[in-house]
């Protein structure tokens, strides 16, 4: 929603918005090689890098405004903004950078397990989603 409001107030004072997207439904669809490789994926996607650098080499733009990345885009959109010399302007919906599950929230109460790092506390209490 918060996106789809940016896009259309852009575009109403004449900016060109171009969106690079993905739904998590594409995981409902993946097979056992794409499930085995998934956490590694949703530290560094490839896939997102390389087409975050043909998108900006083709459409040059000022600047990227980045809203959520995990799990599908990965932080890779990062490496590939700065790879290719393009600022960033970030948007933090949630706490899902520091905090797996995105709320400091799990199994009804305050958890802060994960705040300096080690999100195998998440893997390990079952509380990602």
């Amino acid at each position: 929603m918060a996106v789809e409001a940016q896009v259309s107030l852009l575009r109403e004072r004449g900016h060109k918005v171009i969106l690079y997207t993905r739904h998590n439904a594409e995981i409902e669809r993946y097979g056992l090689l794409q499930k085995a490789a998934f956490f590694p994926a949703a530290v560094f996607s490839r896939r997102t890098y390389y087409e975050i650098r043909t998108v900006v080499a083709r459409e040059r733009p000022d600047v990227v405004h980045v809203h959520n990345v995990f799990p599908l885009i990965s932080p890779s959109v990062y490496r590939a903004l700065k790879d290719s010399g393009v600022p960033v302007v970030q948007t933090a919906h949630n706490f899902r950078f520091l905090y797996p599950n995105a709320l400091f929230y799990t199994h009804g109460r305050i958890c802060e397990r994960c705040k300096y790092g080690n999100m195998l506390h998440a893997v390990r209490w079952k509380c990602y989603q």
